[in-house]
């Protein structure tokens, strides 16, 4: 993506964003079993979005 694209601040924050969303998975996944069904779901999202960015991060660089 390039920096003068008008969707860039947006697509960086974004990546922030997974990345901080990330970081709460992470230290849910210490509390036990009960929560373990949400935050397996909550990656899937996650990664899902990083996908769509990955995918469109290309297409856009090309």
């Amino acid at each position: 993506m390039f920096k003068e694209d008008i969707l860039y601040g947006g697509h960086e924050e974004l990546k922030e964003r997974i990345k901080q969303l990330k970081a709460v998975v992470n230290r849910c996944s210490k509390h036990g079993d009960d929560a373990h069904e949400h935050v397996t779901v909550i990656v899937e999202l996650v990664n899902g979005m990083e996908s769509i960015l990955d995918k469109y991060s290309k297409s856009e660089a090309m």
